[in-house]
């Protein structure tokens, strides 16, 4: 990370890097993330209301491309995560466009939310999201326990911290 700030021996920040710098300070394994507050039709009104032993928090969007590939996968995982691991996935997206949104989401049997305000949503700027899909694993306590990059990954750590 530190080779992508520096440019002709001189560090770099600006409006791209700074995103990344934070979400490697603010939002380290270990740290307690913020509590996120959904929008209306949810069955829980903040994260902090989600049951479980951990919570999956995947910020994706129907526009990207990696998401369109990961949430089947999430999807697939799904049950698996809530009765093996005590695991519920929630689904932040970055959408602004509600029908869009709607058709994204139409099968995805976990929590989804979406303000429809895109990277200027709250929950996206708490987290410090910068990329699609960003991962976070956390516990009851909202604490940031895992970042896994991918859905694979994600049920890797689960298997290995549940064991």
């Amino acid at each position: 990370m530190a080779l992508s700030l520096l440019d002709d021996n001189k560090c770099i920040i600006n409006d791209k890097t700074l995103p990344i710098l934070e979400q490697y300070k603010k939002m380290a394994i270990g740290n307690k993330a913020a509590d996120m507050v959904f929008n209306s039709g949810v069955k829980y009104t903040k994260l902090s209301e989600v049951p479980g032993k951990y919570k999956v928090v995947v910020f994706g969007a129907s526009w990207c491309e990696a998401c369109k590939n990961e949430m089947p996968q999430f999807k697939d995982y799904a049950e698996l995560f809530k009765t093996k691991y005590d695991a519920e996935i929630v689904f932040v997206s970055i959408d602004t466009d509600k029908e869009k949104y709607d058709v994204f989401i139409k099968d995805l049997p976990f929590i989804n939310s979406c303000d429809y305000k895109g990277w200027g949503s709250p929950n996206v700027r708490n987290y410090y999201v910068f990329s699609t899909p960003s991962i976070f694993v956390l516990d009851t306590e909202n604490k940031i326990v895992a970042k896994p990059l991918n859905a694979i990954a994600t049920a890797k750590w689960l298997y290995e911290n549940m064991q």
